[in-house]
């Protein structure tokens, strides 16, 4: 009968020995019990709590794999510190006080990681704009140093402590701490690894200025969406829109032994702002060629068969801006 009893009251591994237990048997086995329970209990939160760190982790890099971030196998030494992701509205969280340039220009999100190579650190910024033109709008009026490196293909812009290119919808910046010329080599490694991920979307500028004439000066080329990106990226042009907030601009400042100025195609949504914008200065909408000459210097504005205008502004006159007046004149015929 024994054995019976001692197999039938088996339960979370407590075994009752006999009908005679004691009141301090009962006790241990009661505490016995609660202190199973407990493990138990204990084993289904870490299980829980490992799960969710799996999951968690998985996000982070199913995110960096999803917006062409770095992973551990880029590089042997390679040590992902932190990753995190911004959208539209927890902008402001990361750039407090720039993030409305980048809303100007239309942006979609945002992926940062710290990172350690080669016992190196460098912050990576992918911005995942809206479009190309985006994209490139922004890189163009948040570098300021047009050295570009030949080690990249395109549009980039290479510092001490950062390197920059736009690519496709997507602006990369790549910053050390040091400014060391190791830590510019593995910048300019991580960054040629990011070209190859990202997608390029096939930007180019407007038709008007890939004319052989303007090619050399394209290093400089500057795209603003708005306000924000006229006063960080060409104020010079400020005192001649500050009534709109409709527009988009190209401009290419042209600055040689031969031409003083800048050449820009400037975009209204609304025609009677652009109507407006010819009247301020002093000339009628009209696709042909028009010459202003006063104290600043030089202008030449036209329509062309989109609507766009074009506007050359230079502060001396001579063979240079004849050139570039002679460019305006023969578009769209």
């Amino acid at each position: 009968m024994l054995s019976d009893k001692v197999n039938s009251s088996r339960w979370f591994g407590i075994t009752k020995n006999s009908d005679n237990a004691t009141g301090a048997g009962n006790a241990n086995s009661f505490a016995l019990v609660n202190s199973s329970i407990l493990n138990f209990y204990g084993w289904i939160v870490i299980r829980i709590v490992t799960l969710l760190f799996v999951l968690l982790n998985g996000y982070v890099f199913s995110a960096a794999d999803s917006l062409g971030g770095l992973q551990t196998n880029d590089f042997p030494e390679l040590k992902i510190m932190h990753s995190a992701t911004y959208d539209g509205n927890s902008l402001w969280g990361y750039i407090d006080g720039g993030a409305d340039l980048y809303l100007e220009y239309g942006f979609d999100s945002l992926l940062v990681q710290e990172i350690v190579l080669s016992e190196k650190s460098f912050r990576v910024e992918l911005y995942h704009m809206k479009s190309a033109e985006a994209a490139y709008g922004i890189y163009s009026v948040m570098h300021f140093k047009p050295d570009a490196s030949d080690s990249l293909p395109g549009w980039n812009c290479v510092s001490r402590y950062q390197v920059q290119f736009p690519r496709g919808k997507c602006y990369v910046t790549i910053t050390n701490d040091r400014g060391s010329k190791e830590e510019q080599e593995l910048g300019l490694q991580i960054a040629q690894v990011l070209w190859k991920r990202t997608n390029d979307a096939g930007f180019v500028f407007p038709e008007f200025f890939n004319n052989s004439l303007f090619v050399q000066y394209h290093k400089a080329m500057k795209f603003m969406n708005g306000k924000l990106g006229v006063q960080n990226g060409f104020q010079q042009f400020e005192k001649y829109l500050e009534d709109y907030t409709d527009y988009s601009l190209y401009v290419l400042p042209l600055h040689d032994s031969t031409v003083d100025g800048e050449v820009a195609l400037i975009r209204f949504a609304k025609p009677k702002n652009r109507t407006g914008f010819c009247e301020q200065l002093g000339v009628r909408e009209s696709k042909e060629l028009q010459l202003v000459k006063d104290k600043n210097g030089f202008k030449a504005i036209k329509q062309i068969s989109n609507g766009d205008l074009l506007l050359l502004e230079s502060a001396r006159e001579g063979a240079g801006v004849e050139r570039v007046v002679d460019v305006l004149r023969q578009m769209n015929r």
